[in-house]
């Protein structure tokens, strides 16, 4: 049963505001989704999320490419990863909306689109398909270990973050 009052003056005021305060809060959090972070790796190092498995297969330095030079202080970091789709239906793969890379300062380095020179995961995956793919970033010199994060449902909360090194050889 609810019971309303009628408050009158300052506290009622008060309970107005703080009211408003929450319901904001409630609404501003159902427009922006609650991050969550899914770590749950198979016995084979592979990560599930949402209705794809990650595999994370090789981190290397690529070189310059004819008419696609790396800028200076920079260095071609390349990412090969295993998609596989365990839906029913196939799937629509974005890099652009479902990878990024954050560098140890925090700051956000998003996937290179324009590389011919390499496999992109970008397209539909038929349902139970795998597509192995090459991720590019541009990452300083001086770097050799990230975080690439991977969103499998780029309207709904919930990622997975792998931590990735690239080991001088």
């Amino acid at each position: 049963m609810i019971r309303l009052q009628r408050m009158n003056g300052k506290n009622g005021v008060i309970f107005m505001v703080a009211k408003l305060k929450v319901l904001s809060l409630l609404l501003l959090l159902l427009l922006v989704g609650c991050e969550g972070i899914i770590n749950e790796t198979n016995d084979d190092g592979r990560i599930e999320a949402g209705t794809f498995i990650l595999e994370v297969v090789d981190v290397y330095e690529g070189s310059d490419q004819l008419f696609d030079e790396t800028p200076d202080g920079q260095r071609r970091l390349l990412i090969d990863v295993l998609l596989e789709n365990t839906s029913e239906t196939a799937r629509s793969i974005s890099a652009l909306l479902m990878f990024e890379l954050e560098r140890p300062d925090g700051t956000k380095v998003g996937v290179e689109l324009f590389d011919p020179n390499y496999v992109s995961p970008d397209g539909s995956l038929a349902a139970g398909a795998i597509r192995q793919a090459t991720l590019v970033f541009f990452v300083p010199e001086t770097e050799n270990a990230w975080s690439l994060w991977f969103s499998p449902d780029t309207f709904s909360p919930g990622r997975v973050q792998v931590t990735i090194r690239l080991d001088e050889k």
